[in-house]
């Protein structure tokens, strides 16, 4: 993650930094980014870059955490305006992924930075510590009185599996939108098999 010297950057020039690093996201895949290419669109020296920052990955973990946060947050208002049914919330996000990716600079920016993020240990780390706060936020916002099962370790489970239906179709998504329909009534084929088994009312399975 950046320096302390970054965060004391005017926001600017923090801006100016951001928009060349997400310029040259758009561009090429993570692995492939320039740093030269961002320093020459931001109009700073490659000495200041690592002042702010230790190398591109630390670049690119920063860029990731702003993908994840917007998840995050939308995670927790979908589960607010779904009254805490996790079925639904989880199919509204995905709905949100697919509309930011129905922009192309969207879809590139995401698909490189995300796609490319198993290439390097330490950010696949970075975004497997993310992923367990995710279901965090999910089981936190989980209505149980609409579940069968309401101990802590079946809801962290179900959590746990409807994101990783989450994250694949999302990847799917990302990696070419025109298959988005698909994938969305595929996604929502799997939730509803694991709908019986799981909510109130459902057939025991």
């Amino acid at each position: 993650m950046p320096k302390e010297t970054f965060y004391n950057l005017p926001e600017d020039k923090k801006k100016r930094i951001l928009d060349a690093a997400a310029e040259e996201i758009v561009r090429v895949p993570a692995s492939e980014m320039s740093i030269n290419k961002i320093i020459q669109r931001a109009d700073i020296s490659r000495g200041s870059f690592y002042q702010y920052f230790d190398d591109k990955h630390d670049l690119i973990q920063y860029m990731l955490s702003d993908y994840i946060n917007i998840l995050k947050d939308g995670i927790r208002d979908s589960l607010r305006i779904c009254k805490g049914d996790i079925f639904a919330a989880v199919s509204r996000v995905l709905d949100g992924v697919i509309a930011l990716g129905r922009d192309e600079r969207n879809q590139q920016g995401m698909k490189n930075i995300i796609g490319e993020a198993d290439k390097n240990e330490c950010t696949l780390d970075f975004i497997l510590s993310l992923q367990n706060e995710i279901v965090e936020i999910l089981v936190e916002g989980t209505d149980r009185t609409l579940l069968k099962n309401e101990t802590d370790d079946e809801l962290i489970l179900l959590a746990r599996l409807l994101f990783l239906l989450l994250k694949n179709a999302a990847a799917e998504c990302l990696h070419d939108i025109r298959y988005a329909d698909r994938v969305r009534a595929e996604f929502l084929g799997q939730q509803e098999l694991i709908k019986r088994g799981t909510e109130r009312g459902g057939i025991d399975v």
